[in-house]
């Protein structure tokens, strides 16, 4: 039995570890009930995924904990998903919950902003921090609380006007928004920044908020999902995700990195 190389990726909307799963019974249950039902012994999973034996063993049992990654490729090679294994849905066409920050966890996405080079390296930096933090959290690590607040105010007004430029206004967008002011107590901002749902943000200098990668290539990255997730991005979406690339000053490699992945069949 082959296992193909095409990557699929799955919706997480459990706390978790960026880099591994909290061990709890219901994962551990439908690990091994997933495993079984898709007809493979322990030794067959880690034949086709090339771990070392008696792995599956261990993470059935809690001994170990899986590596995100490796989660991925055993939902992928099970033919299910993330959410049936934590027990949380039935199935994974549930539309998309966009109403908390831990949406960015979608079932397409949510392993593609891990390989963002930029992103990837700054969390090496901070892996003692994986289990408490959110990825947004350990990407503002060396914020003030002043500039986290500014950070997300300075977001939300790219977001409003990559929201209001198609003239299709979604509350889960607006959620999703919201959900990011109000993370960092910001919520009382909504009604100054609402001109911009309306004409698009074009700061003449970036606050200092935006200088660091990391958080640029967040912003990017959260940009890029709120034009793509009603399918259907127009050519006033597409230019105003450009201007704000080079807004932000993230270079033209950097930049098509986070677009391929977004216009790749495999997102269709």
């Amino acid at each position: 039995m082959k296992l193909l190389n095409k990557q699929k990726y799955f919706y997480i909307d459990r706390p978790i570890s960026i880099l591994y799963i909290y061990v709890h019974m219901d994962f551990l249950e439908n690990l091994k009930y997933a495993r079984k039902k898709a007809g493979f012994t322990q030794s067959q999973v880690e034949e086709l995924l090339n771990i070392r034996k008696l792995s599956m063993k261990d993470y059935e049992t809690g001994r170990l904990k899986i590596p995100v990654e490796l989660a991925l490729k055993i939902a992928n090679l099970y033919k299910t998903d993330l959410n049936s294994l934590f027990g949380k849905y039935e199935s994974i066409a549930h539309s998309l919950d966009l109403g908390s920050i831990n949406g960015l966890w979608d079932q397409k996405f949510s392993n593609i902003i891990l390989l963002d080079p930029i992103i990837k390296a700054h969390l090496e930096n901070y892996k003692e921090k994986q289990l408490e933090l959110s990825l947004l959290d350990i990407i503002l690590i060396n914020f003030s609380k002043s500039n986290k607040k500014k950070y997300a105010i300075e977001s939300a007004k790219f977001m409003n006007s990559l929201i209001g430029i198609d003239a299709k206004i979604l509350p889960s967008e607006i959620s999703l928004r919201d959900s990011l002011l109000n993370h960092f107590d910001c919520a009382k901002e909504i009604s100054k920044i609402k001109i911009y749902l309306e004409e698009p943000y074009f700061p003449d200098q970036l606050h200092e908020s935006l200088y660091p990668l990391p958080a640029k290539h967040f912003l990017l990255w959260l940009l890029f999902f709120l034009a793509y997730f009603d399918k259907e991005v127009d050519f006033r979406e597409e230019k105003y995700l450009e201007k704000c690339a080079e807004k932000l000053k993230v270079t033209k490699s950097n930049f098509s990195f986070i677009k391929d992945f977004f216009q790749s069949k495999e997102l269709s």
